[in-house]
């Protein structure tokens, strides 16, 4: 009676940390490249370095090292350092022209590299865990049981992508469940860096970002760097004098501008009237070849500059398409 109650335990934590280790590795595969502008093109290297971390954390499942209980310490260390990392530039070498890229150096590359060792390392104690919870049990059952909390941390994540989650609500979750996993007397240790790793990814990630299924969204007013909640947009910003123009920037990059290119709606002279005239220009070049068109087509709307340029030149009928919506 006793072993069997020993192995259904041993089921319910295999579950419970497949769980956490799918769960979290999708959540880091988003979340890093997302906040991160120096991991944002190669997304791939916090997929390599998770499973990396988890082979080697089950080959270290006979060591008697103990790295389970390591686990909130080696994240805080992460969490830390990416948070050092997020003004880093991105490196590009001179034949790249990739997104305003500036020489490579040292600093870049050992970056890249310590983020990917510290990625790895995080997922270390997880998969010695797993392993030697697989030791415990029949290889078929381990398999299922770890099969089974796998797939419900992939769905589980699908949902809240899909529910534009925070990535503050995940980490609770990979916290909650680690802690609940712990023995009594790990847990007073423990529940301290726990705690600082979820204030650290709480104070890293704006409060008015907009996480969309697949993205990071942030909005600041043109001239400022300061985030904006979207719900706090002027009620008549279609109508109101001098109104404001918006940075959509996704991932830590700019996607698209949003505003009006009507100089008529900005008091003459002013800096906003200058760079709105300066836009319309450059949105209406193209019309220079077919003064006033009655119809126009659009490929790659955006934000709807090249739509009112059209409109405000006269034309009767506009047909504008998407090609890369957030």
């Amino acid at each position: 009676m006793e072993q069997q109650t020993e192995a259904k335990i041993a089921c319910i934590q295999l579950f419970v940390v497949s769980f956490i280790t799918l769960f979290l590795e999708l959540m880091i595969i988003r979340w890093v490249p997302a906040n991160i502008r120096l991991i944002a093109y190669y997304a791939n290297l916090m997929l390599i370095s998770s499973f990396l971390g988890i082979g080697l954390g089950a080959l270290l499942k006979g060591k008697g090292l103990n790295l389970f209980r390591l686990f909130p310490y080696v994240l805080l260390v992460d969490i830390i350092f990416l948070i050092i990392c997020r003004k880093i530039t991105l490196p590009g070498f001179w034949i790249e022209c990739r997104y305003y890229s500036v020489p490579p150096n040292i600093v870049n590359f050992t970056s890249v590299i310590c983020i990917f060792l510290l990625n790895a390392a995080v997922f270390v104690p997880l998969g010695e865990k797993i392993g030697q919870l697989f030791d415990a049990l029949p290889p078929l059952r381990a398999y299922s049981w770890d099969l089974g909390g796998s797939l419900a941390g992939t769905i589980i994540f699908g949902l809240f992508s899909v529910m534009f989650f925070s990535p503050m609500a995940g980490f609770v979750i990979v916290c909650v469940l680690y802690f609940l996993l712990l023995s009594t007397p790990s847990k007073r240790g423990l529940f301290i860096p726990l705690l600082i790793c979820l204030g650290g990814v709480y104070f890293f990630t704006p409060r008015e970002a907009i996480w969309s299924p697949y993205y990071y969204v942030t909005v600041n007013e043109l001239g400022t760097n300061e985030n904006i909640d979207i719900s706090n947009v002027p009620e008549n910003i279609r109508t109101m004098k001098d109104p404001p123009t918006y940075r959509v920037i996704v991932n830590q990059g700019f996607y698209q501008q949003q505003g009006t290119i009507n100089a008529e709606r900005y008091t003459k002279g002013t800096e906003k009237y200058n760079y709105v005239v300066n836009d319309f220009t450059s949105a209406t070049l193209p019309y220079s070849l077919k003064p006033f068109p009655e119809r126009v087509l659009v490929v790659g709307s955006g934000g709807g500059k090249d739509i009112e340029a059209a409109f405000l030149l006269g034309a009767q009928y506009v047909d504008a398409v998407e090609i890369d919506p957030v």
